[in-house]
């Protein structure tokens, strides 16, 4: 039962204070680093969140560009030892973003690095796949040669994939013509989200209230979930971004007042996330090297490309993700609340 203030008492004083509380024969002793730790008052949240915030990074193409080699790592380094993968995974947590370098081009080596991270997870396409352009797969323009606008994956998931795995095991013109090897873009969702804030609010405010249907059309298969694409705490505070234009559903969900509202707002956006080449990361992936992405924060897409270009890969969830980084002490003082 519940322990009446009267009968608590402090021993000691600062971070090494202790609380001892009798709960029938069974004595809890609660120290006051944890205490104060615990609290929820209206200062130590606002404190909380400012803490969360300076842990993550927001950024544009030049601004990842100027810190390109903190979101790099070696691949020896992050299977085999604990302060690689506290590094590796302190940068993917910060920027949304990681490259592996010295990555072995088989699905052993992409199995290993998905493992420091938790088990891979199934989907329509398989868990584990290989996105050499196959004329057999037509409802996904990832087996093509095509180019790909920035989008995050799987937005017809009610829980959506944390983490994607892309593992280059070949791109035949990487160095030779970067022009036509299919470099590999990345666009902060959360940049895009602040800006909105700050330059858009209507929009902002939009995709934050508006849940939107998101749908995936298989012969084997049709999932769909509704969800706004901006997910953003009540203290203000960015958690995740959800928009893919190829994935938008038809608008027979929508009222009738809302549609012109829907057209402008998704105009923006879409202007702001296909057109807007300085919040774009372009990056040629050569073999042996591979990439997490955030797919709760950041989009990848790619130019079109000639030649041979192979990516393994696979999707880990978000619950596993942020539990490694709990595990690690990754995330500020408090990393149980990422």
């Amino acid at each position: 039962g519940l322990v009446p203030f009267a009968e608590m008492r402090v021993e000691g004083g600062g971070d090494t204070s202790k609380v001892p509380v009798r709960v029938g024969e069974n004595l809890h002793i609660y120290t006051g680093a944890w205490l104060r730790a615990q609290c929820y008052s209206t200062r130590a949240r606002e404190r909380v969140g400012a803490e969360r915030a300076q842990s993550r990074c927001l950024w544009d193409g030049a601004a990842l560009a100027a810190r390109a080699e903190e979101v790099v790592v070696a691949y020896d380094e992050f299977v085999s030892s604990r302060d690689g993968l506290v590094r590796g995974l302190g940068a993917l947590h910060r920027f949304g973003l990681l490259f592996v370098k010295g990555v072995p081009s088989n699905m052993a080596g992409t199995k290993a690095l998905a493992g420091r991270i938790g088990k891979a997870r199934p989907t329509l396409y398989e868990t584990w796949w290989d996105t050499a352009p196959n004329k057999e797969v037509i409802n996904d323009t990832a087996y093509t040669k095509d180019a790909l606008s920035c989008h995050v994956d799987g937005t017809y998931y009610h829980t959506p994939h944390g983490i994607q795995l892309f593992n280059c095991v070949a791109n035949e013109l990487a160095g030779a013509d970067d022009e036509k090897a299919g470099a590999s873009l990345y666009m902060d969702g959360f940049r895009v989200m602040d800006h909105c804030r700050r330059h858009e609010p209507d929009t902002f405010a939009f995709f934050r209230d508006t849940p939107l249907r998101f749908r995936s059309l298989d012969p084997g298969a049709q999932i769909c979930a509704h969800a706004p694409a901006f997910q953003v705490a009540d203290d203000g505070e960015l958690l995740g971004f959800r928009f893919n234009h190829y994935d938008l559903a038809p608008l027979n969900y929508l009222p009738a007042d809302l549609v012109p509202d829907y057209y402008h707002h998704v105009a923006i956006l879409t202007s702001l996330v296909s057109s807007r080449a300085d919040f774009t990361y372009r990056r040629v992936l050569h073999q042996g090297t591979a990439v997490f992405v955030n797919n709760s924060r950041v989009m990848h897409g790619r130019e079109a490309f000639q030649g041979h270009r192979n990516l393994l890969g696979c999707y880990m969830g978000r619950d596993e993700y942020e539990s490694r980084l709990r595990m690690l002490g990754i995330g500020g003082p408090r990393p149980w609340l990422l």
